[in-house]
């Protein structure tokens, strides 16, 4: 389990002390398999870790404050399958049970729903890389090529159908 993230709160993460939990918690189960990457920012860096992985996870909290959800759209990218938070901001790249499982994070228990959910990619390797393959395929649409072509489609439809003056 490798953590990836800054872990100070000025940068988005829980703190030192919030991490010297997880350490308390899982390292006697987890041990040198228990790992906490800090944040990375050297595009290249990333990219070889989310190609690496087989499924990311993003249980953000934040009602308000997040967005597009980037990292959870390059690594869609990378071929991973992701497990979302039920945020509005992840709806248009994860379609729960086709490019990625979503887990309500503010329903009771969702401490043991995202646990589930997780235990069900991993112990389910074809269910795993179907979701994998659909969120590739499926965020390939924000790409800057395939962005740039829509945009210019819609130019030309939107000016081709303006009456002549």
């Amino acid at each position: 389990l490798t953590l990836v993230g800054p872990a100070e709160v000025a940068l988005g993460g829980g703190g030192a002390d919030y991490r010297d939990s997880l350490v308390a918690e899982f390292g006697s189960v987890l041990g040198a398999r228990l790992e906490f990457a800090g944040a990375e920012f050297d595009a290249e860096k990333l990219a070889r870790r989310y190609g690496a992985m087989d499924m990311f996870c993003y249980p953000s909290l934040a009602e308000k404050g997040e967005t597009f959800g980037i990292a959870v759209a390059e690594a869609m990218a990378a071929g991973c399958a992701p497990v979302v938070s039920g945020l509005a901001c992840f709806a248009d790249l994860v379609h729960d049970g086709d490019t990625g499982l979503v887990f309500d994070h503010a329903a009771p228990g969702a401490d043991a729903r995202l646990a589930e959910v997780l235990a069900q990619l991993i112990a389910d390797p074809a269910l795993r890389h179907a979701i994998a393959i659909n969120a590739q395929a499926h965020v390939r649409r924000y790409d800057f090529s395939e962005c740039a072509r829509t945009v210019l489609a819609e130019l030309t439809r939107l000016t081709a159908a303006a009456p002549a003056k």
